[in-house]
């Protein structure tokens, strides 16, 4: 959440320049593609991304919104996709874990 607090912080900054301009600066392509696509995986914690987000899409078209959703582009923070993926551990993976738990702490 603080990567994404950061890039409204940019945003905010920047706002003159975003206002006066027709096309996306390239110093904020990665504040403004991170923040689209992050928007429809926190709506239900973050509502007021969603609203962000839409706003940016009818800034720069909705095209390049749905570009930044799929990360076509590239733009979106590799950072923060990271700490958004959901994919599921391979039970393997979780059993060793448990085995290892289960030493440290003697469990037989």
């Amino acid at each position: 959440m603080e990567i994404l607090e950061m890039y409204c912080d940019l945003l905010l900054a920047r706002f003159s320049l975003i206002q006066a301009t027709k096309e996306l600066d390239s110093c904020l392509s990665e504040s403004v593609s991170t923040l689209i696509w992050a928007a429809p995986r926190l709506q239900s914690e973050v509502p007021e991304l969603k609203i962000v987000s839409n706003q940016l899409c009818a800034k720069y078209s909705q095209e390049y919104g749905q570009l930044c959703r799929t990360n076509k582009i590239g733009t979106v923070s590799s950072r923060l996709m990271c700490k958004l993926n959901v994919s599921i551990l391979s039970q393997v993976l979780v059993e060793q874990y448990l085995i290892e738990i289960a030493k440290n702490y003697s469990v037989p």
